[in-house]
Parts: structure tokens; sequence; C-alpha cells
């Protein structure tokens, strides 16, 4: 239950941090996320994937390609 309410602590705290931040950023800068002020959610990398792998993929959801 504890768990449960910090993360929901952080999840607002965050989403003020993200509009504070985009409120002095500069135009061109791309705007912030709350996830960037979050330190209860992992940031994930996306999974590389080999040519071998991207093809496979390609295989199952387009029916022309050999």
């Amino acid at each position: 239950m504890a768990e449960g309410q910090r993360e929901r602590d952080w999840s607002l705290l965050s989403t003020l941090m993200a509009l504070v931040a985009n409120c002095h950023r500069a135009s061109k800068t791309k705007p912030f996320k709350p996830t960037d002020f979050n330190p209860t959610i992992e940031k994930k990398k996306p999974k590389r994937l080999s040519k071998e792998e991207f093809r496979e993929l390609c295989k199952k959801f387009f029916k022309n390609i050999d």
C-alpha cells in the first residue's frame, strides 16, 4: 500500500515538474515529459533487431516479402 502511494505521489509531482520545466524551456528544445522526472519508472532502451529478426518480423505483417 505504501508503495502505491509513493508511486502516485511521484506521478503527481513529476507532472508538476514537467509543467514548470516546459514553461521555462527554450522554444526550440523538445518538451519535457513527466517520465523524465519520475524515478519510479524504469527507462527501457528499445532493443535493436538484427537483419534476420527484422525480416522475420516483417514476414508476419507483410505477405509479399521473401
